[in-house]
């Protein structure tokens, strides 16, 4: 329902959203997502957030361009 009445800039999303209902992959279809792949909870998290907030950066920075 959220994601129905509010706006997002970006959708950061578990690898368990491609096995979600599809109603809930539908909303996520009108949203820019980055999904989190099956590794990044065991990865090493200085390396794991630094790329994922280069990939947060690249994103924001391409849809105000």
């Amino acid at each position: 329902m959220l994601m129905r009445v509010t706006r997002f800039d970006l959708l950061l999303a578990g690898p368990i959203v491609s096995e979600s209902p599809a109603a809930f992959q539908a909303a996520c279809a009108s949203f820019p997502t980055i999904e989190l792949g099956n590794d990044f909870s065991s990865s090493d998290a200085g390396k794991a957030g630094a790329a994922l907030l280069q990939k947060i950066e690249a994103r924001l920075n391409s849809k105000s361009a």
